[in-house]
């Protein structure tokens, strides 16, 4: 295919129909002209020749110009209304939420209510040109209820399945366990999404559907409750423990600066010993590997369900370190 550009800058050198009509001349019946590279970023477009086209009359170039001005009105138009859609698209999760709590008298429910309704008002005057939730802000929401009463320990188990890969990307929480250091449940729930409908990449993984969340809570219903269990522990351990931990905090959830983290996988890591060279660095090892390693029997737990995982998690954290939790 040739380039427009590859044309003398004269009087017989192709241009668009747009650009003929500028100098007075309209495209003859018939003619095809010849679709070129417009640009070197490969853009291409619809050039006609010298005699591909005729001097036109006055009356014939001003009905040509309302037309092309018909056709970019109709292209905008299309255009919005393209726009209105996606957006109308992307707020219905949050439309529904507020439909069904409209009439909610709990503090955590008013607060999120609240900034729903503010990640919907910013995400249409931006004109959705950011994803809906990245304008969602629940980190001050605690903050608008009473104080906890921590719920105490020496150490806990964390583990998160979601519904992406980065809470840059939206990923949310599907479900959250938490053990502690003794193995004993301190919380394991399942979570409906705010904005995701479907995740089928994650749910490959997880195999956490739509339909087996459809009727469970929304994360901030038990903030209270995985708040008080946070903030009581001194210490964290998890694999991968700070996407965990991310996941939590894009949700206002977090711990104490005096707590310690503890990630199994950056201490497993070195142990296992496969070193990358393209990167100078171990090779990391996934958590199943890790069990594998370690000879762990899952018994009837299955690998991606996060109690079944904090479970692996803190036996492999026992033989890593050597350490009772």
């Amino acid at each position: 295919m040739r380039g427009i550009y590859s044309f003398p800058d004269d009087e017989n050198k192709p241009r668009t129909a747009r650009k003929w009509a500028e100098k007075g001349f309209l495209v003859k019946d018939g003619a095809e002209g010849e679709v070129m590279y417009s640009n070197r970023n490969f853009s291409t477009a619809t050039y006609y020749f010298r005699e591909d086209v005729y001097a036109a009359s006055n009356e014939e170039l001003t009905a040509y110009r309302q037309k092309e001005r018909q056709k970019k009105n109709d292209r905008t138009r299309i255009k919005r209304q393209i726009e209105r859609e996606r957006i109308e698209k992307e707020i219905s999760p949050m439309l529904r939420f507020l439909a069904m709590h409209r009439n909610s008298k709990d503090a955590l429910t008013i607060a999120v209510r609240k900034a729903v309704k503010d990640a919907i008002r910013e995400f249409k005057m931006d004109n959705g040109s950011s994803p809906l939730f990245s304008y969602f802000n629940l980190h001050h929401l605690l903050s608008m209820t009473d104080e906890l009463t921590p719920v105490l320990s020496d150490a806990i188990v964390i583990d998160t399945e979601t519904t992406g890969l980065s809470t840059l990307d939206g990923a949310e929480i599907l479900q959250l366990s938490i053990i502690n250091q003794d193995g004993e449940i301190l919380f394991n729930e399942y979570f409906k999404p705010m904005f995701a409908e479907s995740w089928e990449v994650a749910m490959r993984i997880n195999h956490i559907t739509p339909e087996m969340v459809a009727n469970k809570p929304h994360i901030y219903e038990r903030m209270q409750e995985i708040h008080a269990i946070l903030r009581g522990t001194k210490c964290v351990i998890g694999y991968n423990t700070a996407f965990d931990l991310r996941m939590l905090e894009a949700f206002g959830l977090d711990i104490a600066d005096t707590v310690t983290v503890v990630d199994v996988m950056r201490l497993f890591t070195p142990v296992r010993g496969i070193w990358n060279e393209q990167f100078g660095s171990y090779e990391r090892q996934s958590l199943q590997k890790c069990a594998q390693y370690y000879h762990y029997d899952w018994g009837n737990d299955t690998a991606h369900d996060s109690l079944a995982d904090c479970r692996a998690t803190l036996f492999c954290y026992r033989k890593t370190t050597g350490l009772p939790f």
